[in-house]
């Protein structure tokens, strides 16, 4: 598969000296980047320690694509441990340290993360990069419960009609 580079990633992927990273975001406003604190595409990123495997040229998953963010502060752990990384879109980058304007970083990968994982014992977090399915952005990330409101159940026999498909409330008791 061909890529159109911009003049500038042309020169810079023929360079010697290159500098290549990695810039990625994650939901809409997290923003980071393996060359350190940079403005690309007319956007700041906050520079990290990432490692991505498993992207093959053209965003394709070969299989295991992952993303390993280190997270010495734990950070990163945390959104873990709350579940607020799994089912998060995300986007990937390939870039040169000499070529951030816009049209300049060749986007490598658009899908989500799933099945993040922490591992303290490395300071790391790591989550599996999953391809986007047509429902994906349509599909709730929240839990329907007491902690958002949700408390109240409907009789048994209720009939709930969405589209040509009926669905009928059972009694939890049975």
């Amino acid at each position: 598969m061909s890529v159109n580079l911009s003049v500038a990633m042309e020169a810079a992927s023929a360079a010697m000296g290159s500098a290549p990273g990695w810039l990625v975001q994650i939901g809409a406003a997290t923003r980071i980047s393996s060359l350190g604190d940079v403005t690309a595409m007319d956007q700041p990123w906050l520079g990290a320690d990432i490692d991505i495997s498993g992207l093959t040229q053209g965003g394709n998953l070969s299989s295991g694509g992952r993303i390993v963010i280190f997270d010495a502060d734990l950070a990163w752990a945390s959104l873990h441990l709350n579940g607020q990384l799994n089912g998060q879109a995300c986007k990937i980058w390939s870039v040169d340290a000499s070529a951030l304007a816009i049209g300049d970083p060749v986007r490598e990968f658009t899908g989500s993360l799933a099945q993040s994982s922490h591992q303290p014992e490395r300071c790391t977090v790591t989550a599996r990069l999953a391809p986007n399915r047509a429902a994906a952005p349509m599909t709730p990330r929240m839990k329907i419960g007491p902690a958002t409101g949700t408390t109240i159940q409907l009789p048994p026999g209720t009939v709930l009609r969405v589209g040509n498909t009926s669905i009928v409330v059972e009694d939890p008791r049975l």
